[in-house]
């Protein structure tokens, strides 16, 4: 009864296909920067970073939001920027306010 009742759920809604490769144009054109795409294109390595986790609750780096962009997990562009304000916020968390990495950060969004 369950499993009926689950199949009749609709599907939440998703970016439409020109919103999402509006996004993916965006997200490579930012890493187009080299900075960019060293800081933020890939999780920050914390097996150098070892205290990145106790201060950041959340990561978030630009290859989630492009695999959630395949994924149809975004439902709205409002979440998309969420999540790169996040990358942001995170940022500012660990790093001096004024380090090159953080004005990078703030750059994104």
């Amino acid at each position: 009864l369950l499993t009926e009742k689950i199949r009749d759920v609709p599907l939440p809604p998703c970016l439409d296909d020109d919103e999402k490769s509006e996004l993916v144009g965006i997200l490579d054109k930012i890493e187009e920067d080299p900075l960019v795409e060293q800081w933020f294109s890939h999780p920050v390595d914390t097996s150098l970073f070892i205290d990145y986790l106790r201060l950041v609750e959340v990561p978030m780096d630009l290859s989630i939001i492009r695999t959630r962009l395949e994924n149809d997990y975004y439902t709205n562009v409002l979440s998309f920027e969420a999540d790169v304000k996040l990358i942001r916020e995170n940022c500012n968390k660990y790093n001096e306010r004024n380090a090159d990495i953080t004005q990078a950060a703030y750059d994104l969004y």
